[in-house]
């Protein structure tokens, strides 16, 4: 399950996921020392990595020819390197509403000092009556910055559904959103999931995700994905 925390720095909220592999302490260049340990012997057992020295690879650097010995996993057995640097890159999806930006540069800013490198754009009409906020500017403000901009418009929120999120009645328009999203634009989604190989924030109106259809589209992803962070930026 998703544990919600407020993280520290330029107001964002950020949501971790499980992750469920070992990662051995190292200690600054012992770690270079068990790494060329591991190429000489290959594979080990998880069971052989946790029993070098407790997990210190300082001393298994050293020890480790004696101690650990190449061999092919059992089929019982969940066979990972010796020497993990982390769990596999987990995807970070960032969100933002820019209703509280006075300029596009507050909202690249803000952008840029989370690392974002892509933004896509997820309403159904990328028009705004504030000024570099629709699509044309605001795409080459992003250009400028070195961030890529992309309008998905099977993403955005239809304007019935939007007109009840304003109503107030935000359960019953992300119900139907999740329905539309399901039965319409669910291959943009798939589309989406597929291309998060980079840091990338949705982006619409809405300050709040929680009043958003945005955070419908995060659920839906983490959904499909299963371990993500997502990370409300403000």
């Amino acid at each position: 399950m998703a544990r919600s925390r407020m993280a520290e720095g330029f107001g964002l909220t950020a949501r971790s996921h499980r992750g469920a592999f070992f990662q051995p302490r190292l200690e600054h260049d012992s770690v270079f020392a068990a790494e060329a340990t591991v190429r000489e012997i290959g594979w080990v057992s998880l069971a052989d990595a946790l029993e070098l020295d407790g997990g210190d690879l300082t001393a298994a650097a050293g020890a480790g020819r004696q101690r650990a010995v190449a061999r092919a996993p059992s089929d019982q057995e969940a066979c990972v390197p010796a020497v993990m640097s982390n769990v596999s890159a987990m995807p970070t999806v960032f969100t933002i509403g820019y209703e509280k930006h006075r300029t596009p540069d507050s909202l690249i800013g803000t952008l840029r000092e989370a690392g974002v490198r892509r933004l896509v754009d997820v309403r159904e009409l990328p028009l705004s009556r504030k000024r570099g906020f629709s699509k044309t500017p605001l795409a080459a403000a992003l250009e400028d910055a070195d961030i890529e901009y992309e309008h998905v418009r099977a993403l955005g929120n239809p304007k019935p559904y939007r007109d009840l999120y304003k109503a107030g009645q935000v359960a019953e328009g992300e119900r139907r959103y999740r329905k539309h999203l399901h039965n319409g634009s669910y291959e943009a989604l798939i589309e989406l999931s597929e291309a998060l190989d980079e840091a990338t924030c949705l982006l619409c109106f809405e300050a709040s995700h929680e009043t958003c259809h945005r955070s419908v589209i995060v659920e839906a992803l983490e959904e499909r994905l299963g371990d993500i962070e997502v990370v409300h930026l403000q």
